[in-house]
Protein backbone atom coordinates (compact mmCIF):
# COMPACT_ATOMS: atom_id res chain seq x y z
CA UNK A 1 0.00 0.00 0.00
CA UNK A 2 2.81 2.44 0.72
CA UNK A 3 4.09 1.75 -2.81
CA UNK A 4 0.89 3.14 -4.25
CA UNK A 5 0.92 6.41 -2.30
CA UNK A 6 4.62 6.94 -2.87
CA UNK A 7 4.03 6.29 -6.55
CA UNK A 8 1.56 9.15 -6.61
CA UNK A 9 4.40 11.45 -5.69
CA UNK A 10 6.75 9.86 -8.18
CA UNK A 11 4.32 9.58 -11.09
CA UNK A 12 1.86 12.40 -10.46
CA UNK A 13 -1.87 12.43 -9.80
CA UNK A 14 -2.75 11.84 -13.45
CA UNK A 15 -1.18 8.38 -13.39
CA UNK A 16 -2.23 7.11 -9.96
CA UNK A 17 -1.33 3.48 -9.44
CA UNK A 18 -4.05 0.87 -9.09
CA UNK A 19 -4.33 -0.06 -5.42
CA UNK A 20 -3.91 -3.80 -5.99
CA UNK A 21 -2.47 -4.44 -9.47
CA UNK A 22 -0.53 -1.31 -10.57
CA UNK A 23 0.66 -1.18 -14.15
CA UNK A 24 3.23 1.62 -13.69
CA UNK A 25 5.79 -0.35 -11.67
CA UNK A 26 8.69 0.04 -14.17
CA UNK A 27 8.07 3.77 -14.46
CA UNK A 28 7.93 4.01 -10.69
CA UNK A 29 11.35 2.30 -10.50
CA UNK A 30 12.84 4.79 -12.97
CA UNK A 31 11.44 7.86 -11.23
CA UNK A 32 12.50 6.60 -7.78
CA UNK A 33 15.97 5.71 -9.12
CA UNK A 34 15.56 2.03 -8.40
CA UNK A 35 17.17 -0.67 -10.47
CA UNK A 36 14.66 -2.00 -13.06
CA UNK A 37 15.19 -5.48 -11.62
CA UNK A 38 13.40 -4.28 -8.47
CA UNK A 39 10.07 -4.39 -10.33
CA UNK A 40 9.32 -8.03 -9.57
CA UNK A 41 10.18 -7.58 -5.91
CA UNK A 42 7.83 -4.60 -5.66
CA UNK A 43 5.05 -6.60 -7.28
CA UNK A 44 5.66 -9.40 -4.80
CA UNK A 45 5.86 -7.23 -1.67
CA UNK A 46 3.50 -4.32 -2.40
CA UNK A 47 0.63 -5.59 -4.56
CA UNK A 48 -2.13 -8.22 -4.33
CA UNK A 49 -0.43 -10.45 -6.89
CA UNK A 50 0.63 -13.07 -4.26
CA UNK A 51 -3.01 -13.46 -3.20
CA UNK A 52 -4.21 -14.42 -6.65
CA UNK A 53 -1.19 -16.01 -8.36
CA UNK A 54 -1.55 -19.55 -6.87
CA UNK A 55 -5.10 -19.79 -8.21
CA UNK A 56 -4.52 -18.63 -11.80
CA UNK A 57 -3.68 -20.72 -14.83
CA UNK A 58 -0.04 -20.37 -15.91
CA UNK A 59 -1.06 -18.20 -18.88
CA UNK A 60 -3.18 -15.82 -16.81
CA UNK A 61 -0.49 -15.69 -14.14
CA UNK A 62 2.14 -14.59 -16.66
CA UNK A 63 -0.32 -12.23 -18.35
CA UNK A 64 -1.07 -10.44 -15.07
CA UNK A 65 2.59 -10.23 -14.08
CA UNK A 66 3.61 -8.91 -17.50
CA UNK A 67 0.78 -6.37 -17.44
CA UNK A 68 2.01 -4.93 -14.12
CA UNK A 69 5.55 -4.84 -15.49
CA UNK A 70 4.22 -2.98 -18.56
CA UNK A 71 5.12 -5.78 -20.97
CA UNK A 72 1.76 -7.02 -22.24
CA UNK A 73 2.44 -6.73 -25.96
CA UNK A 74 2.52 -10.50 -26.50
CA UNK A 75 -0.23 -11.71 -24.14
CA UNK A 76 -2.44 -8.62 -23.79
CA UNK A 77 -4.03 -7.26 -20.62
CA UNK A 78 -5.69 -9.74 -18.22
CA UNK A 79 -9.45 -10.17 -18.39
CA UNK A 80 -11.52 -8.60 -15.62
CA UNK A 81 -13.11 -11.95 -14.73
CA UNK A 82 -9.99 -13.15 -12.91
CA UNK A 83 -10.41 -10.32 -10.38
CA UNK A 84 -13.94 -11.33 -9.35
CA UNK A 85 -14.23 -11.27 -5.58
CA UNK A 86 -10.71 -9.93 -4.98
CA UNK A 87 -11.16 -6.13 -4.98
CA UNK A 88 -10.75 -3.95 -1.92
CA UNK A 89 -14.04 -2.36 -0.86
CA UNK A 90 -13.39 0.52 1.57
CA UNK A 91 -10.39 2.22 3.15
CA UNK A 92 -9.54 0.74 6.56
CA UNK A 93 -6.89 1.62 9.12
CA UNK A 94 -5.46 0.95 12.56
CA UNK A 95 -5.16 4.11 14.74
CA UNK A 96 -2.22 2.66 16.66
CA UNK A 97 -0.36 1.94 13.44
CA UNK A 98 -0.98 5.51 12.24
CA UNK A 99 0.59 6.82 15.44
CA UNK A 100 3.60 4.54 15.10
CA UNK A 101 4.04 5.46 11.41
CA UNK A 102 4.18 9.16 12.25
CA UNK A 103 6.66 8.54 15.06
CA UNK A 104 8.87 6.30 12.93
CA UNK A 105 8.75 7.96 9.50
CA UNK A 106 6.93 11.25 9.98
CA UNK A 107 3.94 10.32 7.81
CA UNK A 108 0.88 8.11 7.63
CA UNK A 109 0.24 5.62 4.87
CA UNK A 110 -2.33 2.94 4.09
CA UNK A 111 -1.20 -0.63 4.72
CA UNK A 112 -2.12 -3.42 2.35
CA UNK A 113 -3.05 -5.82 5.18
CA UNK A 114 -5.73 -3.46 6.52
CA UNK A 115 -7.79 -3.54 3.36
CA UNK A 116 -8.84 -7.17 2.96
CA UNK A 117 -12.59 -7.30 3.66
CA UNK A 118 -12.28 -10.70 5.36
CA UNK A 119 -9.94 -9.41 8.12
CA UNK A 120 -11.33 -7.20 10.90
CA UNK A 121 -8.27 -6.85 13.16
CA UNK A 122 -4.86 -5.24 12.80
CA UNK A 123 -2.23 -7.89 11.96
CA UNK A 124 0.30 -6.07 14.17
CA UNK A 125 -1.70 -5.15 17.28
CA UNK A 126 -4.63 -7.59 17.12
CA UNK A 127 -7.03 -4.69 17.79
CA UNK A 128 -10.14 -3.97 15.69
CA UNK A 129 -9.62 -2.04 12.49
CA UNK A 130 -11.60 1.10 11.69
CA UNK A 131 -13.52 1.44 8.42
CA UNK A 132 -13.72 4.89 6.84
CA UNK A 133 -16.59 3.66 4.62
CA UNK A 134 -14.83 5.52 1.79
CA UNK A 135 -14.97 3.22 -1.28
CA UNK A 136 -11.81 2.36 -3.16
CA UNK A 137 -13.53 2.75 -6.51
CA UNK A 138 -15.38 5.74 -7.89
CA UNK A 139 -18.55 5.69 -9.97
CA UNK A 140 -16.52 5.08 -13.14
CA UNK A 141 -14.74 2.11 -11.56
CA UNK A 142 -11.36 3.85 -11.30
CA UNK A 143 -9.37 3.82 -8.05
CA UNK A 144 -10.09 6.72 -5.69
CA UNK A 145 -7.14 8.30 -3.89
CA UNK A 146 -7.89 9.12 -0.26
CA UNK A 147 -5.37 10.84 2.00
CA UNK A 148 -4.86 9.07 5.34
CA UNK A 149 -5.03 12.56 6.89
CA UNK A 150 -8.52 13.17 5.49
CA UNK A 151 -10.27 10.59 7.67
CA UNK A 152 -13.21 12.50 9.16
CA UNK A 153 -15.24 9.64 10.57
CA UNK A 154 -14.93 5.88 10.80
CA UNK A 155 -16.66 2.83 12.24
CA UNK A 156 -14.85 0.31 14.42
CA UNK A 157 -15.14 -3.20 13.02
CA UNK A 158 -16.30 -6.10 15.15
CA UNK A 159 -13.67 -8.87 15.44
CA UNK A 160 -14.75 -12.21 14.02
CA UNK A 161 -14.29 -15.71 15.45
CA UNK A 162 -12.01 -16.70 12.55
CA UNK A 163 -9.68 -13.68 12.36
CA UNK A 164 -6.76 -15.88 13.45
CA UNK A 165 -7.28 -18.34 10.59
CA UNK A 166 -7.79 -15.51 8.09
CA UNK A 167 -4.58 -13.80 9.22
CA UNK A 168 -2.65 -17.10 9.06
CA UNK A 169 -3.83 -17.63 5.46
CA UNK A 170 -2.85 -14.09 4.49
CA UNK A 171 0.57 -14.54 6.09
CA UNK A 172 1.02 -17.80 4.16
CA UNK A 173 0.21 -16.13 0.84
CA UNK A 174 2.06 -12.85 1.45
CA UNK A 175 5.10 -14.33 3.18
CA UNK A 176 7.80 -16.44 1.59
CA UNK A 177 6.91 -17.31 -2.05
CA UNK A 178 4.80 -20.47 -2.29
CA UNK A 179 4.72 -22.97 -5.15
CA UNK A 180 2.31 -22.07 -7.96
CA UNK A 181 0.09 -25.12 -8.59
CA UNK A 182 -1.29 -25.98 -12.00
CA UNK A 183 -5.07 -26.41 -12.53
CA UNK A 184 -4.51 -30.18 -12.69
CA UNK A 185 -2.71 -30.15 -9.33
CA UNK A 186 -5.58 -28.21 -7.74
CA UNK A 187 -8.06 -30.68 -9.18
CA UNK A 188 -6.13 -33.68 -7.83
CA UNK A 189 -5.70 -32.10 -4.40
CA UNK A 190 -9.38 -31.36 -3.96
CA UNK A 191 -10.42 -34.75 -5.33
CA UNK A 192 -8.27 -36.38 -2.66
CA UNK A 193 -9.66 -34.19 0.12
CA UNK A 194 -13.29 -34.65 -1.00
CA UNK A 195 -13.09 -38.41 -1.46
CA UNK A 196 -15.93 -40.23 0.31
CA UNK A 197 -18.01 -37.09 0.94
CA UNK A 198 -20.88 -35.64 -1.03
CA UNK A 199 -21.07 -31.96 -1.91
CA UNK A 200 -24.01 -31.56 0.47
CA UNK A 201 -21.95 -32.98 3.33
CA UNK A 202 -19.06 -30.63 2.55
CA UNK A 203 -21.37 -27.60 2.37
CA UNK A 204 -22.89 -28.52 5.72
CA UNK A 205 -19.43 -28.92 7.27
CA UNK A 206 -18.42 -25.47 5.98
CA UNK A 207 -21.52 -23.85 7.45
CA UNK A 208 -20.92 -25.52 10.83
CA UNK A 209 -17.28 -24.42 10.88
CA UNK A 210 -17.60 -20.84 9.59
CA UNK A 211 -21.13 -19.91 10.59
CA UNK A 212 -23.73 -17.99 8.62
CA UNK A 213 -22.08 -14.60 9.30
CA UNK A 214 -18.94 -15.50 7.36
CA UNK A 215 -20.86 -17.19 4.56
CA UNK A 216 -23.23 -14.26 4.07
CA UNK A 217 -20.51 -11.60 4.33
CA UNK A 218 -18.57 -13.31 1.53
CA UNK A 219 -21.65 -14.14 -0.58
CA UNK A 220 -21.01 -17.89 -0.37
CA UNK A 221 -24.13 -19.87 -1.17
CA UNK A 222 -22.42 -23.26 -1.46
CA UNK A 223 -18.78 -23.79 -0.55
CA UNK A 224 -18.49 -26.48 -3.21
CA UNK A 225 -19.29 -23.88 -5.88
CA UNK A 226 -15.51 -23.38 -5.93
CA UNK A 227 -15.14 -26.89 -7.36
CA UNK A 228 -17.33 -25.76 -10.25
CA UNK A 229 -15.20 -22.67 -10.85
CA UNK A 230 -17.12 -20.01 -8.88
CA UNK A 231 -14.71 -17.57 -7.19
CA UNK A 232 -11.81 -19.93 -7.88
CA UNK A 233 -9.42 -16.95 -7.95
CA UNK A 234 -10.48 -15.78 -4.48
CA UNK A 235 -8.15 -16.92 -1.70
CA UNK A 236 -10.90 -16.70 0.95
CA UNK A 237 -13.10 -19.13 -1.00
CA UNK A 238 -10.28 -21.68 -0.93
CA UNK A 239 -9.77 -21.10 2.80
CA UNK A 240 -13.47 -21.73 3.42
CA UNK A 241 -13.34 -25.03 1.54
CA UNK A 242 -10.02 -26.14 3.03
CA UNK A 243 -11.27 -25.76 6.61
CA UNK A 244 -14.50 -27.59 5.77
CA UNK A 245 -12.50 -30.51 4.42
CA UNK A 246 -9.72 -30.53 7.04
CA UNK A 247 -9.89 -28.02 9.93
CA UNK A 248 -6.26 -28.66 10.86
CA UNK A 249 -4.92 -27.78 7.40
CA UNK A 250 -3.76 -24.26 6.51
CA UNK A 251 -3.56 -22.49 3.19
CA UNK A 252 0.19 -22.92 2.93
CA UNK A 253 -0.07 -26.61 3.85
CA UNK A 254 -2.36 -27.39 0.91
CA UNK A 255 -0.43 -25.31 -1.62
CA UNK A 256 2.87 -26.91 -0.65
Amino acid sequence: MKLRLTALLALGQATACHSQFPKQVPRFCVNMRLDPSEGKRLVREHTSYPLIAPFLTPVNRIRLLCWMLDDCRRLGRPGSRIFTGTHYKTYRFCPRCFEEQETRSGERYWRRMWQYPQLAVCPVHGTPLWDTQEPFQGISGSTRVISPYAVNCAVQLAPGPHDGEVLAALNDLLGEPLPLPSPEQWKQAYEALCRGRTHDEIDEAALRYWGSRWMEANHIRRTTDLLRGRYFHAWWMHLTLIKALNPTMGMGDLIR
